[in-house]
């Protein structure tokens, strides 16, 4: 080491970098399963902060119609006809909405559809208590993904990993502010001949750095909203199906689940499906009956009830500054209280 013109410490990052690479070019290969590549890449310096994701189990996601749309265009433009014509790859796309509304299933099956290899980037990973450790981590994991296109790469929850970007800096002598500074930078100026893109989802809304938002770091921002009623049909139906279970109900019988199910997240209607299949199971039926579905959604709270004032808001601020990911949604959030009144009539 003493006549290299690299330092220990250089020497070390570059073989921990190289590992990182070729544990993950595994992965993506099959020479091992993401479960395995995953396990050593926790065992290796900055390798636990960008894992592959298993996209093999991935289901169908209900409705979503209008971003579908926009998704198979931009998927078109992956092609080297695309090239040829002059297009560049496409940047990426930001998700907000609430929880449960299916922002993480909808990357990862977008991820399956596009065949491409799905890498989970763990901003809380990249932070470090030594002096401008974390700014050093960012740009060798952001180096360590352009090695890997073309890639997916999927930062879940990104305002957690941002929390502290927008405000005076104090409580960590700026850290936070200059690692987002740096993945701002790399997102606008990344090379346009390598394909990554960013798919990052948000739950709310009003931890969002402005600088985030402008026009050139994302295609598109998207809103996700609750299922309306026929995209709570069709999340029944897929959820139904995947466990075995049959779904030829009446009309009257499916308004009837449908209206027990206003304001229901598609996290809360897969709930509903498996504890009314529990239910089923100890009546010693043979499949789960309306009643069933209707019993267990009786019995649940969604989490909109609880801050309908609050996802009012959002939607009144991403009207203005989003599209819909969902065609057409007219329903309004009713409140506890609200649903009571309803209930009682």
């Amino acid at each position: 080491f003493e006549k290299s013109s690299f330092a220990k410490p250089d020497v070390k990052k570059m073989v921990e970098g190289k590992a990182i690479d070729l544990v993950r070019k595994a992965g993506q290969d099959g020479d091992v399963s993401p479960s395995e590549a995953n396990t050593i890449l926790k065992g290796i310096p900055g390798g636990a902060g960008q894992l592959l994701v298993d996209t093999s189990a991935s289901s169908s996601v209900g409705g979503l119609g209008a971003f579908k749309e926009w998704l198979a265009r931009r998927q078109k433009g992956l092609s080297k006809e695309a090239r040829e014509f002059g297009l560049p790859y496409p940047k990426g796309v930001l998700l907000l909405g609430t929880p449960g509304t299916g922002k993480s299933l909808t990357v990862k099956c977008m991820a399956k559809e596009w065949d491409l290899p799905l890498i989970r980037f763990d901003m809380g990973a990249i932070f470090n208590s030594l002096v401008g450790q974390s700014e050093e981590n960012m740009r060798m994991s952001l180096a360590q993904v352009e090695a890997l296109s073309p890639v997916i790469l999927w930062i879940d929850e990104m305002e957690k990993g941002l929390a502290g970007s927008g405000g005076s800096g104090n409580s960590d002598s700026g850290t936070t502010q200059r690692v987002f500074g740096t993945l701002l930078s790399w997102m606008q100026e990344r090379s346009k001949d390598d394909l990554i893109y960013v798919a990052a989802t948000v739950n709310n809304i009003d931890s969002l750095p402005p600088e985030l938002l402008r026009k050139g770091r994302f295609d598109e921002i998207f809103w996700v909203d609750l299922p309306p009623s026929e995209e709570r049909k069709e999340i029944l139906k897929i959820h139904l199906s995947k466990n075995n279970q049959s779904f030829d109900f009446t009309d009257a019988e499916w308004d009837s689940i449908l209206e027990a199910s206003q304001n229901f997240s598609g996290a809360e209607l897969e709930s509903a499906v498996q504890e009314s299949m529990y239910e089923a199971y100890y009546s010693d039926e043979k499949e789960v009956k309306p009643h069933h579905l209707i019993a267990a959604m009786t019995d649940t709270v969604p989490l909109a009830q609880t801050t309908s004032e609050k996802i009012e808001l959002q939607r009144a601020w991403a009207r203005l500054n989003c599209r819909m990911a969902q065609k057409n949604n007219s329903e309004k959030v009713m409140s506890i209280d609200e649903t009571r009144r309803v209930v009682n009539l």
